[in-house]
């Protein structure tokens, strides 16, 4: 799902709220497993997206947009089966689908799903920072002008 605001438009903006949910994935992994799959692993993947283009001092566009994702893989019988959707209320299907599919693909010897990372969050390697979800639009039009006064102030032919 995603929808989509541009500059101008009376809608408010978006808050960045869909989150990903450990407890929703975990409903998936363990039914895949209840209908036959012998590993499972669930891909979750919210973003927020902002573009600001200044032109002259003033803004030339604004657009905003929140977009949310899962996915299913599955391995069962050494087949790899996948699914995915935009929907929570999907979550039944998705399932189906993947386990479903795992039938129509390749018996591999070799598949298997990765053991963990032994990372704990984005934290631990530097290059997540919270403040960036936070960004308003009006900060990111303010910087974008501030980034546009200062590269016209270092050479006219920017």
């Amino acid at each position: 799902m995603s929808k989509q605001l541009q500059y101008g438009n009376p809608t408010p903006p978006l808050p960045h709220t869909m989150k990903t949910d450990p407890a929703f994935a975990e409903e998936i992994v363990s039914e895949a497993l209840r209908r036959g799959a012998d590993q499972a692993e669930v891909f979750m993947k919210s973003f927020r997206n902002l573009a600001v283009d200044i032109r002259g001092q003033a803004v030339d566009s604004l657009t905003s947009s929140l977009s949310y994702g899962y996915s299913l893989r599955v391995i069962k019988n050494k087949r790899l089966g996948f699914s995915y959707a935009t929907d929570l209320a999907e979550k039944n299907s998705v399932i189906t689908q993947a386990v479903e599919s795992a039938g129509y693909s390749d018996e591999d010897s070799n598949l298997g799903l990765p053991g963990p990372s032994g990372l704990s969050g984005l934290e631990d390697i530097g290059v997540y920072d919270p403040a960036v979800a936070d960004l308003k639009e009006s900060d990111a039009i303010d910087m974008t002008m501030l980034l546009e006064k200062a590269a016209f102030d270092t050479d006219r032919r920017v």
